[in-house]
């Protein structure tokens, strides 16, 4: 039997601070409206990950940014989850750090995943973990943006993360290109969405409405979250949710 740690499912994760984050829906949001909104996706997305891991082979991670923010991030969202700061220079030394990190302290794999995908299906992660459980493959979670909210490995794979178009639509595109270079199977899951524009507010809005697609996640923070702002979108062209 192997003496390794299950798979760590971890969450790349932003403490949520008005001006800090999700600042591309501003001006459709106000900046604490913006920040509100950012700490509901979290707040779902590791009631989501704690879920999935309690059932798989898995161990539900955060890894969170500013470093030296800890005892705020404990304190919005909890002690459940372990907790890893980000490090390096950029997203993608952040999502390669934390995989490398995770490795070193014993898991078997790492599967990091984003926090603005507040209605990610369960299967998906759940399908994930099975796939890198002891394989090296790189496990995909393509976005229809162009990005991936969800990658997994079992080793590092540094090219994985180098000369890439960061927080462009060719993420995911280049990202197989150099997995197929490197000789490395690719397996992918099905397609969801992030929300990062104003635009994305509308179809968060047609889920939250109960036309969830199929096996997504109720994600209730966000729903009573976006409850509260659902009049001032609805007075935003550009959210128009009626």
């Amino acid at each position: 039997m192997s003496s390794k740690l299950p798979v760590a499912l971890c969450i790349m994760a932003k403490l949520p601070r008005p001006g800090a984050c999700k600042t591309r829906l501003v001006p459709a949001l106000s900046y604490e409206d913006a920040a509100s909104l950012s700490k509901a996706f979290v707040s779902d997305t590791i009631t989501n990950v704690l879920e999935v891991a309690s059932r798989t082979n898995a161990r539900a991670w955060v890894a969170y940014t500013p470093a030296a923010r800890e005892a705020k991030l404990r304190a919005a969202f909890g002690s459940d989850i372990a907790r890893l700061a980000q490090r390096g220079d950029g997203f993608g030394n952040h999502l390669r750090n934390a995989i490398v990190d995770l490795l070193a302290r014993g898991h078997r794999a790492v599967c990091v995943i984003g926090s603005d995908s507040p209605t990610l299906a369960p299967e998906a992660l759940a399908r994930a973990v099975e796939a890198c459980d002891g394989s090296d493959r790189v496990v995909i979670g393509p976005a229809t943006d162009g990005g991936y909210y969800l990658l997994g490995l079992a080793r590092a794979h540094p090219a994985l993360f180098e000369d890439i178009a960061w927080s462009t639509s060719a993420v995911a595109a280049q990202t197989l290109a150099r997995a197929r270079h490197l000789g490395l199977p690719v397996m992918q899951l099905r397609h969801w969405y992030d929300v990062d524009e104003p635009g994305d507010l509308v179809t968060l809005a047609q889920e939250l409405r109960s036309r969830m697609p199929p096996g997504g996640y109720r994600a209730p923070a966000t729903r009573s979250v976006f409850a509260r702002l659902n009049v001032h979108l609805q007075e935003e062209p550009l959210v128009n949710v009626s």
